[in-house]
């Protein structure tokens, strides 16, 4: 790096900027408009900045609450100041009746992005924070609109709307939803499965705009016109003012955002007779699109973008053993022509795909840690994909631009077609293949400095020397740095009460490595086991679940684990299911559907009654409810009720999970719990999701728990949780928590003691 001194000061510059970013950071609330509720009405008025078929953002010049439109309030007039310049994402059919830049004035009901509340779960209003939204505005009724502004950009948005009704016409409506995604990059019609194959298989890097398409555009208009004769200059004008224009008409990403910026600079030293260096040239456009948006400096996107230019610019030299991490050119060989012509095509052939592989791990290795911070996962074979994939994308784009671009060629589509099978067809033989996905959970901070430590010391150190052993060390180091990124995160045992809205999921793992899940479900939330527990396992890096204990067979208990169960790909294992003893026909009738697809699966069901004990080295796990008397209930009154104790000697604490248990159940429940003197529970799982009508103050005084967590959904329809339970609460004096206000609780037990963490603060 001393050998490139803007590179290094470029560097500088990004820590400084990264460091007063994170100093100030304020994660993004509920509501930025002066704690407005949500579903607020207002008016708003500012300049159209990005549009699609059914929405558009705008960029805030001024906001009212509508109902104080004629008063005049001081408070909205400094919140306008604050958000003047900041976007808002506007959900409308017809936003191709307004015009890029105009000014438009809209009345609608705002509201904020979810922030995450569980680990793992996406951070809508992170991601959009980074973008520079502010929130959305739903039911939108435009007041006024005002042309003018910068006209090029509407008919860029036109043209681009020509192409892809063309591509549509020309291709299926399957494929020319990719082909829009990568020649447009419009993903708005994307087919889902298409998606989500990709995604899985790690190539869904192919249907975005990228460096690729850059460099494929901007430098073939740039060889073409210097064939044709064109000056250098001409030619490099041309090439750039089309790949802006480009940029403009595909939205302007993060990742073409840095490949625009570094071809501008690779062709300004082709102008001005200076060497291009890939590195300083990153380095440069990382700096400004910082300076732009420090936000970015969070965004999946832009680091992905960069680290992968970085890799291949740093690592792969070293990796190569070459200066600038090519390879040498084939030798001479002494014989006929033909000879020797295929001795060098052999060798040309091998160095490119030795130089493709190296290339892909190169890559892959320098992102990793970003790829398991943000998706906890990585596809193993994504590194061999791209090798077998990428050197088809040039001509799939090329001919997918000629068949768009010059009308008469639609016929020479069916190459594409042809591409686009080979794709697919690899990517689902690579999730049939054992072991395709490696999912150790978030690395810790810790751990991905120790990485890049041992990453930076194979570029800048051991990779420079020469030497047979090199290469062997290289590889040593970047395995240790692997290992140590893909150490577990969890120390001792610790569980969950997941926020999953009006209902509820626990999930406790054990020091050893067992991992029990009591309950997953939602009334509230769609798409429980989606949205929150399936990313909480991955978070966690979590493959299998040892038995799953289901307190009762209502949907808010039950409809996560169905998803569960239902999954297609296997991605987490299920050791057994676990039911509350009662009748045969009752059980069918509770939780029929749970066992059907538990037998599909193949997944064993077991009953459960009170008396029932095991023990996972020190923690132990003791059913109280249902008897096998009573057993015959069902409903909320037979409930699986458990006591829990975890921790060793020094740092021990109890949990008594309660289910919806009221009624007769609970008086069942106390008798247990007083004919086995258990109380002074640390952590009670308030029933119910704190009615009225369960946790009496006779239970209250036995159990006597220090801490209080109420699984319920915000606002929900039955008033959870109720006053009169929260009075019996706070007459003990003990804590309380609740899911809808304070997100996920998680409960850590450590030798040394116990860490509570609330993810919604």
């Amino acid at each position: 790096m001393m050998k490139r001194p803007l590179l290094l000061c470029a560097f500088c510059l990004m820590a400084l900027i990264a460091l007063r970013y994170y100093l100030e950071y304020v994660p993004p609330g509920d509501d930025p408009f002066g704690g407005r509720p949500d579903g607020t009405r207002m008016i708003v008025s500012g300049r159209v900045r990005q549009k699609d078929d059914t929405s558009f953002s705008i960029a805030v010049d001024s906001f009212q609450i509508a109902a104080l439109l004629r008063q005049n309030d001081s408070t909205d007039q400094k919140i306008s100041e604050q958000l003047k310049g900041k976007k808002l994402l506007c959900s409308y059919d017809a936003s191709k009746a307004l015009f890029y830049d105009s000014t438009v004035v809209l009345e609608g009901y705002f509201h904020p992005f979810d922030a995450a509340t569980n680990p793992g779960e996406f951070d809508y209003a992170a991601y959009f924070h980074a973008m520079g939204y502010a929130g959305r505005l739903e039911g939108i009724e435009v007041i006024k609109q005002e042309s003018g502004g910068f006209l090029l950009r509407e008919k860029l948005y036109r043209l681009r709307c020509f192409w892809k009704d063309r591509l549509y016409r020309i291709f299926p409506p399957r494929e020319a939803s990719v082909m829009t995604a990568i020649l447009l990059g419009d993903r708005a019609g994307l087919d889902e499965d298409i998606r989500e194959l990709y995604q899985s298989s790690g190539m869904i890097h192919i249907l975005s705009i990228s460096g690729l398409h850059i460099t494929f555009i901007g430098m073939g208009i740039y060889k073409l016109l210097r064939r044709a004769g064109a000056p250098v200059g001409a030619a490099s004008f041309a090439g750039g003012a089309v790949l802006v224009l480009y940029g403009v008409m595909t939205g302007l990403g993060v990742s073409v955002c840095r490949a625009i910026g570094m071809y501008l600079i690779r062709m300004l030293a082709l102008l001005i007779g200076r060497t291009y260096d890939m590195l300083t040239a990153l380095g440069v456009v990382a700096v400004a699109m910082a300076l732009y948006r420090p936000a970015w400096l969070g965004h999946m996107g832009f680091l992905l973008s960069f680290g992968s230019v970085l890799g291949v610019g740093a690592l792969l030299p070293a990796l190569a053993g070459e200066k600038e991490g090519k390879f040498s050119r084939p030798p001479r060989y002494v014989g006929g022509v033909w000879k020797r012509r295929m001795s060098e095509w052999g060798k040309a052939l091998k160095d490119g795909l030795r130089q493709s592989i190296l290339a892909g791990v190169s890559v892959t290795v320098t992102i990793l840690p970003v790829q398991l911070w943000f998706s906890y996962e990585v596809p193993v074979c994504s590194v061999l994909l791209n090798v077998l994939i990428l050197p088809f994308m040039g001509g799939l784009m090329g001919v997918g631009l000629l068949v768009m671009l010059i009308p008469g060629t639609a016929a020479l589509g069916a190459a594409d077609l042809l591409i686009l099978a080979g794709y697919e067809w690899l990517c689902r033989l690579s999730q049939r293949l054992p072991g395709t996905v490696w999912n150790p959970g978030r690395p810790k901070g810790w751990q991905i400095a120790v990485y890049y430590l041992l990453w930076a010391a194979v570029v800048w150190g051991v990779g420079r020397k020469p030497g047979r052993k090199r290469k062997a060390v290289s590889v040593l180091l970047l395995a240790a740095a692997v290992w140590t990124v893909g150490l577990p995160t969890i120390r001792g045992d610790c569980v969950t009460f997941l926020d999953v809205g009006q209902g509820d999921g626990i999930c406790v793992q054990l020091s050893s490595g067992e991992v029990y899940l009591f309950d997953c479900g939602s009334s509230s939330r769609g798409h429980i086991g989606e949205n929150v527990l399936l990313p909480f396992l991955k978070y966690h890096g979590i493959r299998r679940l040892d038995a799953v204990f289901l307190s009762h067979g209502d949907a808010d208990h039950i409809n996560g684990v169905l998803e569960l169960l239902g999954q297609q790909d296997k991605t987490v294992d299920i050791g057994q299911i676990v039911l509350p003893f009662m009748d045969r026909a009752l059980l069918r009738e509770e939780f029929g559907e749970i066992l059907q697809t538990a037998k599909t699966a193949g997944i064993p069901v077991t009953l459960i009654c009170a008396g029932k004990e095991w023990k996972v080295g020190e923690d132990v796990f003791l059913c109280l409810h249902p008897s096998e008397q009573t057993g015959t209930e069902g409903g909320n009154a037979g409930s699986e009720c458990f006591y829990v104790e975890l921790g060793e000697k020094d740092t021990r604490i109890s949990l008594l999970f309660t289910g919806d248990v009221e009624g007769m159940g609970e008086q069942e429940l106390l008798r247990e719990l007083q004919s086995r003197k258990l109380g002074n529970i640390t952590v009670l799982k308030v029933a119910h999701h704190g009615s009225k009508n369960s946790t009496s103050r006779e239970f209250l005084r036995q159990v006597c728990p220090a801490w209080a967590v109420i699984s319920c959904g915000r606002d929900n329809r039955y008033g959870h949780p109720h006053e009169e339970l929260l009075e019996r609460l706070r007459e003990r004096k003990g804590n309380l928590v609740n899911t809808a206000l304070d997100g996920a609780v998680e409960i850590q037990v450590f030798q040394k003691g116990v860490q509570i963490r609330r993810w919604g603060r």
